[in-house]
């Protein structure tokens, strides 16, 4: 629009040189562009200090607004669609790749790259998986809502597998799940296809867009699903957990106390932990734990203070974020969680085994 602009302006500057313009003839010459470019001044006001979805809403509130004036509408449009063409690229690339590509922090999805799955293992409160990837307040209208959420799901899921496996790049519109090895969604020849931006706020969340993001969530989901229960062995994992936790066969946890009962009976500081991982792994073979294929995976550990402080941390630190019933007792102090460097070094192996 603004090329064509520049060659009016061209083409009347010529007609000046050569003496044929007049006043009321480039007042005629201009007046085809006079609501174009008054509507195009209009939104660069409003949308000056704006960027991502706010500025794509403001330009889809002014389409909206220009229902009945055809032509102003198509520019809104027009104007709309290019300007939503990075955004929807953004948006596909995390949607079948599960990549925040946002250089200049308008993307859909906030990542926090500081948080890693490490810290679950040192932290059971740790923020990872509810804020490492989080969405921003404003959504554009062309997906509304709960488009925007599955998005931001699939995108999740894709980088749940990421952080735990291998995944494999699927370029075809076909896609097999007999394959234990999880597959990115398939990308189509066009991406998201064309965006349906004409609409209100009732028809958002539709188009090809939608149906696309809705296929690469069923196909992020199943994968992440069956490598949980499958791969992942989900069932298995649980009854481990009820065997060795809620001890539901705990002969290995007598045979543990008898052999390493003198161990457990010294100091925390004077203890050596990889001979109770020795003896741990012993007790197991010895018990009907040694069928269990999961029972490698069961170590152990000192911790740096006793249960009882331990549960007053959690309790704390449970209440703080959110986590605590909302009739629970919170007046706690938190450093009555804490404990003295002396009071540890008091603690034995039975009081801090973990």
């Amino acid at each position: 629009l603004l090329c064509d602009w520049r060659t009016t302006v061209v083409q009347l500057e010529h007609q000046r040189n050569l003496g044929r313009l007049s006043l009321q003839s480039a007042w005629f010459y201009v007046q085809p562009a006079v609501g174009a470019m008054s509507l195009l001044a209009r939104i660069a006001r409003r949308a000056c200090q704006l960027r991502g979805a706010a500025l794509l809403n403001e330009i889809h509130r002014e389409a909206q607004h220009r229902a009945g004036d055809v032509a102003a509408r198509n520019l809104c449009l027009r104007l709309l669609r290019a300007t939503a063409a990075p955004y929807a690229k953004a948006v596909e690339r995390w949607v079948y790749e599960g990549t925040v590509d946002d250089p200049y922090d308008e993307f859909l999805v906030i990542e926090r790259a500081h948080l890693r799955k490490e810290s679950l293992a040192e932290d059971y409160n740790a923020t990872y998986w509810s804020q490492r990837y989080t969405p921003r307040s404003e959504v554009p209208a062309f997906l509304g809502e709960g488009l925007a959420e599955k998005a931001l799901t699939t995108g999740k899921y894709i980088n749940a597998m990421r952080e735990s496996r291998t995944t494999i790049h699927t370029t075809t519109t076909s896609s097999s799940y007999e394959s234990s090895e999880f597959s990115l969604p398939p990308i189509p020849p066009d991406g998201l296809g064309r965006l349906a931006l004409g609409g209100g706020a009732s028809s958002a969340g539709s188009g090809t867009h939608a149906a696309r993001i809705n296929a690469a969530h069923r196909h992020a989901s199943v994968g992440l699903l069956r490598a949980v229960l499958g791969d992942g062995d989900l069932h298995g994992r649980l009854r481990a957990m009820k065997r060795y936790f809620l001890l539901d066969k705990g002969d290995f946890l007598v045979h543990f106390t008898d052999n390493a009962g003198e161990e457990l009976a010294r100091r925390a500081p004077d203890i050596s932990v990889s001979r109770l991982q020795s003896l741990l792994e012993l007790s197991l073979k010895l018990s009907t734990a040694s069928t269990d294929p999961h029972n490698d995976d069961l170590t152990c550990s000192l911790e740096r203070q006793g249960i009882i402080h331990q549960l007053l941390s959690i309790h704390v630190t449970g209440g703080a974020k959110g986590y605590a019933p909302a009739d629970a007792d919170l007046d706690l102090d938190p450093d009555e969680s804490q404990m003295t460097p002396k009071e540890a070094l008091r603690l034995t192996g039975f009081e801090t085994f973990a």
